[in-house]
């Protein structure tokens, strides 16, 4: 058997099955994707683009002003040649690298709570374009995960729904938008990561989910997103015991990447969540890890962070292709699969989308649910002589994802720009004193909570049953997750929210007020409360 292929720079013919190690190593590392420590290209990492490295991943701390980006990211593609994958985590939400430089959209949740698929795939276009002017031409979104356990820290507002349609539906959206911006979209955590309680950030969870329930729920999104021609599927560090008997995560599962090849008729690429994340390294070295990817099936690996366990992964695949571990034909596919990724998302100069805050805000505007309104307490009206309570809690960062959460001067802020009453803001620690909360309060009637991810930070359900006992108006304001009202169930008015962006934020308050309709309707079910699609409209207005 006679072939000739071209990764990039470097031609290999191999008739007998050898190959000389120079462009063994160029074949090796066109398989890593690799982070940067700052806001510079380093030596090491140049030192890993001449072998042959050509795909990169940027993260917050890469991130400075709109020009700095565009320079990385132009100068990487000066390194390593104008066909460079960069990417990033662009979902929305709480996971937004970019900051200031970026539209910083609401959450997938709050999308789905719009039910407006076409909205939804406006923005997502949006994203994208703003994206490729910046220089990312590949988004490591959207996340197609069913929640199925609203326990799990490391999803939440990340997910559309714990819907298999209403998830499909919207993921197929986003990628079809993300097309439409020239910018490759991933479909994550394949073949599903919302059936567990555990961050794999920090552990390997388990879904012990049968085949027949992939089938039927978890897969459903990934289905959908290849009939949308989604360019990637990311592997998740998932053990799925049904298809491994013994515990291995799915990113060095030969099961699960054919399931992904055959069981789905994938022909993508398959890529790696992070190769440094514990599930993996309290098991294996990144470098071991990587090896065992790539021979199960994977086509390209993330090593985010550490220079030095990038250089070893990259050793360790070209003496495994050496050993006869890893067969060059692998290293062969998987490069094909690259290179036609690659053709597909050439950056082009663009000019930003206008309209990116406008799209934003009409997520916004659409998603706010109101759950329940049991005493009737909106649309709140005060006199300049009231006093109104709003209750944050000190930041939280539960994950290795999120990005740090500052909802609490957010809040504060979006309420005394409305209210014409004194505000007395109390930031609750956890540490803090019931009694000494409710005391700061005492000259407040009505009392604003807002409450982010209660199930992982109980302080939270302690400081709104104190609240609720003293007997005051409270008014909770979900910023993450809908699921936080299952700790207190007996809070008369609730609205989800679905995150703490500036846009979300405004458009919470302006429902409290009545300026504006609350108009979303639950993408998620709240256990026996209430159902999927539930959502008072028009009673806040």
């Amino acid at each position: 058997m006679s072939f000739a292929f071209t990764p990039g720079r470097c031609t290999v013919t191999d008739t007998a099955g050898m190959i000389d190690r120079a462009s063994l190593e160029k074949l090796a590392a066109g398989l890593l994707m690799i982070g940067i420590p700052g806001t510079d290209v380093p030596a090491g990492t140049r030192e890993l683009i001449d072998r042959g490295v050509r795909s990169f991943i940027l993260f917050a701390h890469n991130i400075g002003a709109t020009d700095q980006i565009r320079s990385m990211n132009a100068e990487l593609r000066a390194l390593a040649g104008p066909d460079t994958l960069i990417a990033i985590d662009h979902e929305g939400g709480r996971v937004n690298r970019l900051g200031g430089a970026a539209t910083p959209w609401p959450s997938p949740m709050a999308w789905a709570a719009t039910g407006d698929i076409e909205l939804a795939r406006r923005a997502s276009t949006a994203a994208a374009q703003e994206l490729a002017a910046l220089g990312f031409n590949l988004n490591f979104a959207p996340v197609a995960d069913l929640l199925g356990d609203h326990r799990n820290p490391v999803l939440g507002v990340r997910c559309f729904s714990d819907d298999p349609q209403l998830a499909a539906r919207f993921s197929s959206a986003f990628i079809e938008g993300s097309h439409d911006g020239n910018v490759a979209a991933t479909a994550k955590h394949f073949p599903g990561h919302g059936g567990t309680s555990v961050d794999s950030h920090v552990d390997m969870p388990e879904v012990d989910h049968s085949l027949e329930e992939l089938q039927r729920c978890d897969l459903v999104p990934f289905r959908d997103a290849l009939t949308a021609d989604v360019d990637c599927l990311m592997v998740s560090h998932v053990w799925y015991s049904t298809l491994d008997d013994q515990p291995t995560p799915a990113t060095l599962s030969r099961h699960v990447m054919d399931l992904a090849r055959t069981g789905l008729g994938f022909e993508g690429v398959l890529v790696t969540d992070c190769m440094e994340m514990r599930a993996i390294r309290n098991r294996l070295t990144t470098s071991e890890a990587v090896v065992r990817a790539i021979v199960a099936g994977a086509d390209l690996a993330i090593i985010s962070h550490q220079i030095g366990l990038q250089q070893e992964a990259l050793d360790a695949l070209t003496a495994a292709v050496l050993d006869g571990i890893l067969p060059v034909s692998r290293l062969l596919e998987a490069n094909r699969r690259l290179a036609s990724l690659r053709a597909r998302v050439t950056i082009t100069d663009s000019t930003p989308v206008e309209g990116g805050e406008e799209l934003a805000r009409s997520i916004a505007g659409k998603s706010i649910t109101l759950v329940r309104d049991e005493e009737g307490f909106l649309p709140l009206r005060f006199s300049d002589t009231d006093t109104i309570g709003v209750v944050t809690f000190a930041p939280q960062r539960p994950t290795g994802i999120e990005n740090a959460r500052t909802e609490s001067s957010r809040l504060s802020e979006a309420v005394r720009q409305r209210s014409h009453a004194r505000a007395v803001e109390v930031q609750v620690g956890d540490d803090a004193v019931l009694d000494g909360v409710v005391r700061e309060l005492r000259e407040a009637d009505t009392v604003v909570v807002g409450t982010s991810f209660t199930t992982g930070h109980p302080r939270q359900r302690e400081v709104v049953a104190a609240l609720l006992r003293s007997g005051k108006r409270v008014v909770v304001l979900a910023l993450s997750d809908p699921f936080d009202l299952l700790s207190f169930p007996e809070a008369p008015c609730y609205l989800a929210v679905y995150g703490d962006t500036a846009p979300q934020l405004d458009a919470a308050v302006a429902a409290l007020w009545g300026d504006a309709t609350a108009r979303g309707h639950l993408p998620v079910r709240l256990g026996d409360l209430y159902p999927s699609g539930h959502g008072i409209t028009g009673a806040a207005g």
